[in-house]
């Protein structure tokens, strides 16, 4: 992790997860800050998640080597409803922490949850920005939920099938119609659609 000054000076960093490969950091009105790995070294007994507060460097929250049992109870819970096994010691990647002003959202990947074709699957949940309450807890595929700085929950879809083909792209908030898509390729044909060949790739991030 990096301290800057409000000016983007270079103040100190420190390592607080021994990892391979980190991934994002989610930092919230309230002071609290998410951290998260892909793979650590070794593997880890819990979940590769720390959470630190503003104005200390020691982690207020390490559930790296205990999943917390209310974690567990709602992981355990999203996996069985949507027919799959709950396995203890599983290795898990977390991914993609988003920050509300008091909740915040992540990503989490294991071989539990196998992927469906080119989709992969992955565990979203949503929880309390101080770790004490799991709020949602819900199996994906391909697309999770995205909550923005505000807390409104926002939802992303696509018309791409298994041959990597797709022309359309929705993102609309939870609980509205889904409306008109935010890209439409059958409509407005990309310029250099007949001189670069992308191959197989997927659609664009949108974050």
């Amino acid at each position: 992790m990096v301290q800057l000054t409000r000016n983007g000076r270079f103040r100190e960093c420190w390592n607080p997860i021994r990892a391979r490969l980190g991934g994002r950091v989610a930092v919230t009105r309230d002071g609290y800050i998410w951290s998260g790995i892909h793979w650590a070294e070794p593997p880890l007994p819990g979940l590769p998640i720390l959470v630190h507060r503003k104005g200390r460097k020691s982690p207020v929250l390490d559930f790296r080597y205990r999943l917390p049992k209310h974690f567990e109870e709602e992981m355990r819970k999203a996996l069985i409803e949507n027919g799959f096994k709950w396995k203890e010691g599983v290795e898990w990647m977390a991914d993609w922490f988003e920050a509300g002003p008091s909740q915040v959202a992540f990503s989490l990947y294991s071989k539990l949850l196998p992927s469906e074709g080119i989709f992969g699957r992955s565990l979203w949940m949503l929880v309390r920005s101080d770790g004490s309450k799991v709020l949602e807890t819900k199996v994906c595929v391909n697309y999770s939920p995205m909550l923005a700085a505000n807390g409104t929950i926002w939802l992303v879809d696509s018309d791409m099938g298994q041959d990597w083909r797709w022309s359309k792209i929705w993102i609309y908030k939870r609980g509205e119609e889904k409306g008109k898509p935010l890209i439409d390729r059958s409509v407005e044909k990309e310029p250099w659609a007949d001189k670069i060949i992308l191959g197989k790739v997927g659609h664009p991030l949108i974050e």
